[in-house]
C-alpha cells in the first residue's frame, strides 16, 4: 500500500473546541486515498462533516442536485443531509474529512471586557450551525493545516496535541469566514497593557544609546516620573536607568574597538561620549582596561 493508500484517522483523541456559545465536539478526522471513495453510497450524519479535495476529480450529489468534485473544492453537509459521491476513474480523489457535533454552550466570557476571541468564536459557531450545505472552492490553505494535523499526529513532538488544536480551529473558522454573510469581525483585539509598551519603549531607548540620551526624556516616552523609570529598570533589567544606559555603551565600544580600527576618540563619540577623556575613565573603570589595551587583548594571536 503507497503513501497515498495510508488511511489516516483520529477517533481516539477528545478534541473540544470552544466556540462561544457552542463547542465543536471533533468526532473523527480522516484521510480516506482514491481508492477507498470510488464510490461513496448516499447516506448522512447526525453531525457535521467538512469535506476537502486535494486532488482528483469526482461527482457529489446533495439535496437532490448535482455537483462537480475538483482538486481544493470542499463541502459541508450538516446533520441529517444526505448525500453521495462518486470518483473518477480516470482521475481518482482523495478526501480530507472532519466530523464534529456542535453543542450549544453557555460561555463563561461571554460579555466580559476583553472578549475579543469569544465574540469572534461565536459569530463561527453560529454560522456553522446555520448551515445545511454549503460548497465552495480554493481551500488550499485548509488542505494544508490538514497535512499540518497529520505530520502532529505521526511526530508528537511537544504540545502536539494543542498545535492539533489550533489547526482544526483555523479549519472551522475558515470555512466560517467563506460561508458568513460578512466574514469580517466586528470588534476590536484587547489592548496591549501599558506595563507591556513600556518594556518595548525602554528596549528601544537603550538600544539607541549612542544618541543623547538622559532619564528624564526616557520617563517622558514612558510617560511616568524619573523615581518611576529607575524602578522600572530595575525591575526589567536588574539595575538603574543610569546603569543599564552605561553598560549598553560599555557593550557596544567593546564590539567596535575589537571589530574595527577606528580610532579610539570616533569610537567614544559613536558610543554617546563627546569627551574622549572621560570615555576613556569610564571604560577603563568598567571593563578593567584602557580602550586601547582592550583593543590589542583582542587582536588574534599571530
Amino acid at each position: 500500500m503507497g503513501e497515498n493508500e495510508r488511511i489516516i484517522e483520529l477517533d481516539d483523541i477528545d478534541i473540544k473546541l470552544e466556540l462561544g456559545g457552542y463547542t465543536a465536539n471533533i468526532l473523527y478526522l480522516r484521510f480516506a486515498p482514491p481508492s477507498r471513495i470510488r464510490n461513496i453510497g448516499n447516506h448522512c450524519h447526525s453531525g457535521y462533516e467538512l469535506h476537502f479535495i486535494p486532488f482528483g476529480r469526482g461527482r457529489l450529489v446533495a439535496q437532490g442536485k448535482r455537483y462537480a468534485i475538483e482538486k481544493d473544492i470542499f463541502y459541508l453537509t450538516g446533520p441529517g443531509v444526505y448525500h453521495e459521491q462518486t470518483g473518477d476513474p480516470e482521475d481518482p480523489m482523495a478526501e480530507y474529512c472532519l466530523n464534529f457535533e456542535l453543542i450549544p454552550t453557555r460561555s463563561p466570557l461571554s460579555g466580559r471586557k476583553g472578549a475579543y476571541v469569544d465574540e469572534d468564536a461565536r459569530r463561527i459557531g453560529e454560522t456553522i450551525q446555520g448551515l445545511s450545505f454549503r460548497i465552495g472552492g480554493d481551500c488550499r490553505e485548509s488542505i494544508g493545516l490538514f497535512e499540518k494535523v497529520l505530520e502532529e499526529i505521526n511526530g508528537k513532538s511537544i504540545a502536539y496535541y494543542s498545535i492539533i488544536r489550533n489547526h482544526l480551529f483555523a479549519i472551522i473558522a475558515d470555512v466560517a469566514r467563506r460561508c458568513a454573510a460578512d466574514g469580517r469581525s466586528s470588534v476590536l483585539p484587547p489592548e496591549k497593557h501599558a506595563r507591556d509598551r513600556r518594556r518595548f519603549i525602554a528596549d528601544l531607548y537603550v538600544q539607541d544609546a549612542w544618541n543623547t540620551r538622559n532619564v528624564r526624556d526616557c520617563a517622558r516616552r514612558l510617560g511616568v516620573g524619573v523615581r518611576q523609570t529607575d524602578r522600572i529598570f530595575k525591575e526589567y533589567y536588574g539595575m538603574s536607568f543610569v546603569e543599564k544606559l552605561l553598560s549598553v555603551r560599555m557593550d557596544n565600544a567593546r564590539k567596535i574597538l575589537a571589530e574595527t580600527d577606528s580610532p579610539i576618540k570616533v569610537v567614544a563619540e559613536t558610543v554617546g561620549y563627546e569627551d574622549f577623556g572621560y570615555f576613556c575613565r569610564v571604560f577603563k573603570k568598567k571593563v578593567g582596561m584602557s580602550p586601547s589595551g582592550y583593543r590589542k587583548a583582542s587582536l588574534p594571536p599571530e
